[in-house]
């Protein structure tokens, strides 16, 4: 059972309920369908608390163009959108761009700003999609530590 529809600020925050079966230590001779122990009161249900994170998915452009990295996680689709277009800027040639992950060294057209975070990555018109995904508490500080959090 579902009910994702509590707000908690600008996050957006749900329970669910989940039933656990818990079946007694001696199994009798015979084996019993599930509803029947549920039926005699072998069952738990608890409640868990899930935030509902939306996340910036791009390609990098030294590498395979399949290849889609996570860059930032926000709490609304509109905050990842913004965070774009904040770091864009008019195309531009980096000359001196290095080489790629097979080690073959060419110029780069680059969309995002230099030194930003996003300066590596193509433009979310190729190949870019933002997620949405519902976490738990314990899953959402891990990836709050590991990526960029726009409000």
């Amino acid at each position: 059972m579902h009910d994702r529809k509590m707000y908690s600020g600008k996050m957006r925050v749900g329970t669910r309920r989940e039933v656990y079966l818990q079946k007694p230590r001696c199994y009798p001779r015979f084996r019993l369908a599930d509803s029947s122990y549920m039926r005699m009161g072998f069952m738990e249900t608890r409640t868990i608390t899930q935030y509902c994170v939306y996340g910036l998915l791009l390609n990098d452009m030294r590498g395979c163009y399949e290849n889609q990295h996570l860059v930032a996680l926000a709490s609304s689709r509109e905050a990842l959108i913004d965070y774009l277009r904040t770091n864009s800027v008019k195309p531009y040639c980096d000359e001196n761009g290095g080489a790629d992950d097979y080690g073959n060294p060419h110029s780069y057209h680059k969309v995002f700003a230099k030194g930003s975070p996003l300066e590596w990555y193509n433009e979310f018109e190729h190949n870019g999609k933002i997620i949405d995904e519902w976490l738990t508490e314990e899953q959402f500080a891990d990836l709050q530590s590991r990526y960029t959090f726009i409000g």
